[in-house]
């Protein structure tokens, strides 16, 4: 078979590809933070909702964050959660967004006495 119509799952070609793939999804997704990194199996990857397991018959299945497994090629990874989406991303930040709102109002209630007047 030509090489340049067929690629066996174990070539050097698609297994070169693949660690390319990974660097540029690990370089992507870069963060000194990451809670993904360090996930050895596939439950504690799952759960994390940022994180999702991908397998690969070319590399070995990994943790990554769903925003580093869009920029693997679904040809060779198979990723058990969905890459984020911008809509997606939106809902999450409003989400975000309205708990730091509410937890302000809290801490204000909560940080002293009312500005209202007594009745003494």
């Amino acid at each position: 078979m030509p090489k340049s119509v067929f690629e066996c799952a174990g070539s050097k070609h698609v297994m070169d590809a693949a660690q390319k793939a990974l660097q540029r999804a690990k370089l992507a997704g870069a963060n000194p933070t990451d809670p993904c990194e360090g996930k050895k199996d596939q439950a504690g990857c799952d759960a994390l909702d940022e994180c999702t397991w991908c397998k690969s018959a070319a590399v070995a299945s990994s943790c990554y964050t769903r925003a580093q497994s869009k920029f693997l090629p679904p040809a060779v990874f198979q990723c058990d959660k969905p890459a984020p989406t911008a809509a997606n991303r939106r809902e999450r930040r409003k989400a975000s967004l309205k708990a730091a709102v509410a937890g302000r109002g809290k801490r204000r209630n909560a940080s002293g006495p009312s500005n209202q007047p007594s009745d003494v």
